[in-house]
């Protein structure tokens, strides 16, 4: 763990960027870094600049030996792709036999010491985005997550993700939504209006393109159809599917027989 993490207070880092006295390495450790000590961000230029677009298997090597470095922790069998965007990676958990594909965005700025936690034997595919922003993203084990697809936790809200889940390519999940009350000021100025973030229960399946609004919670083992908008709680078992989602079946009860032709 680096020995200058400690938990963000974000309107001090909101200040920091909007300031236009702070110098641009200033803003650019409280954006990217996650620290302002000068040795964290030499190791982080250094680290990045030395394996992220390296090719081959030698960039391969380079990545599995020096971003567990740069990591909260990191366990054995770590593999990341070329062009991976790591923001914040002090405040990033990773487990055993995790692969971050190419392109993949992990951006853990958190109000706590951890921003993203991944377990074991867990799959990003490619041009994955994890973003924390005043959030925190729990991902189980063994989950699959498809490429393209963009993981959000923001305004304290937190994304959970329980173990065996899978989820589609450019399924969207979480974000938060704004205050829209006031018309005398722009939404941007009322600020978000965060539900709690989304659960994502064991064993669950959400299919390619899928929405999934802040404050949902999907049962374990359900299914979204892909192309869904899920706007309220799915129970567990159950299948979702149109815009907005609605129940389609139960998947405990026995499948209907086909009758004679």
């Amino acid at each position: 763990m680096p020995d200058t993490l400690r938990p963000i207070d974000y309107t001090k880092v909101h200040a920091r960027v909007t300031d236009a006295s702070q110098p641009g390495l200033r803003k650019y450790q409280a954006i990217v870094v996650g620290s302002d000590g000068l040795w964290a961000t030499l190791r982080y230029e250094l680290y990045t600049a030395l394996a992220a677009n390296a090719a081959g298997a030698m960039g391969l090597v380079l990545r599995r030996w020096l971003y567990p470095r740069l990591f909260y922790r990191s366990r054995p069998g770590l593999v990341v792709g070329r062009g991976v965007t790591l923001r914040h990676p002090g405040r990033i958990a990773v487990g055993r036999n995790v692969l971050i594909s190419d392109g993949c965005i992990l951006d853990a700025r958190s109000t706590g010491i951890i921003g993203i936690r991944i377990e074991d034997d867990v799959s990003l595919g490619d041009r994955c985005c994890l973003r924390c922003k005043d959030g925190r993203i729990d991902i189980g084990h063994h989950v699959g997550i498809g490429a393209e697809a963009g993981l959000y936790a923001v305004a304290g809200n937190r994304l959970r993700i329980a173990d065996d889940v899978m989820i589609g390519p450019k399924v969207y999940l979480g974000g938060s939504q704004y205050h829209t009350g006031r018309t005398d000021i722009t939404i941007a100025e009322q600020g978000h209006a965060p539900r709690g973030g989304i659960d994502v229960g064991r064993g669950a399946w959400i299919g390619a393109g899928a929405i999934v609004l802040d404050g949902v919670k999907i049962g374990a083992h359900a299914i979204v159809a892909a192309g869904a908008v899920v706007t309220h709680d799915v129970e567990p078992y159950t299948v979702v599917a149109g815009v907005p989602a609605r129940p389609l079946k139960d998947r405990r009860e026995p499948e209907p027989t086909n009758a004679p032709v």
